[in-house]
This record gives C-alpha cells, structure tokens and sequence, in this order.
C-alpha cells in the first residue's frame, strides 16, 4: 500500500483559522484606532477647546460620559471577530439660555474590506469608503457626521 503524502484537512483548516485570527486582530485594532482618531477630530471639528464628543455605548441606555472601549460594539465579545464595528458617538449641545444641555447618540458603522474600510454614519448616510491609511479622509467624514447632526433639527424648521 502507497503511502499517501496529502496534507491532513485539520492542517488545512488550522492554517484558514489561523489566517482569520490574524486578519480579525488586524482588523480590530485598525477600526479601533480609526474610532478614536475619528472621535478626537470630530471634537476638534465641532469645539476647539472643549470636550462635546464622547464615545458612548453604540446600543441600549447611556449615560454622557466616555466610555472608553465600551463605545466600540466589540466590546463584550469574548473572540475577535473578523465583521463590522459599531462606534457609539455620544455629542453635548450646549443650551441657549441656561447650563444645560442636550445629548445626542449617533453610530458609525466600520467594515474593513481589503485595504479599505466601509463606513456608514447613522443610518441614512451612504457608505463611505476610505483607504485603511484613512487621515486624509477624517475632515471629509468629520464634514458628513456634522451634516447629519445639523440635519436631525434642522429637516423639520
């Protein structure tokens, strides 16, 4: 009887699990290092001197605080999935006439694809789709972000 030189399948599939783990932690700390940049420009975009952008919880209550991780859909999974990220992004609006103010909570959605990551702000918002060396495109989604903010009040006057 010959012996057979194949490749065992688990060999196969340890070497796919392997690839997918590596892609998964490539992709999480690039999206999650674009949430950050993108939430410290966004306050700069909005205030140049005071803190209005929080990342906040992307799903269920919040509260007007940074939450840190806990902003980015990630958060509670156990693996690092290879799959879009959800970023909580929580603005104050100072009022008018008093010390208060209004927050708001709007979700950017990231996917990276290949070498780019595929954006959607909101819910209305189409995709964006930037280059993972996204710097450049900040301002331009800083501009998109802003738009729909204003256009949350300002669609029914």
């Amino acid at each position: 009887m010959k012996e057979i030189a194949a490749t065992p399948r688990i060999d196969v599939i340890r070497q796919i699990v392997g690839e997918y783990g590596r892609a998964s932690v490539e992709s999480y700390r690039l999206i999650h290092r674009f949430g950050a940049d993108l939430l410290d420009a966004f306050n700069s975009y909005l205030h140049p001197t005071e803190r209005v952008v929080f990342g906040v919880s992307p799903e269920g209550p919040w509260e007007w605080e940074d939450y840190g991780d806990e902003a980015f859909s990630t958060f509670n999974d156990g693996i690092i999935k290879l799959r879009e990220v959800r970023i909580g992004v929580g603005v104050r609006i100072p009022n008018l006439n008093d010390d208060g103010y209004l927050a708001v909570r709007f979700v950017v959605t990231v996917k990276k694809a290949g070498e780019h990551l595929h954006i959607f702000i909101g819910d209305f918002i189409p995709k964006k789709i930037v280059p993972v060396t996204y710097s450049e495109s900040i301002p331009e989604i800083c501009d998109t972000m802003y738009s729909l903010l204003k256009s949350l009040y300002e669609d029914d006057l």
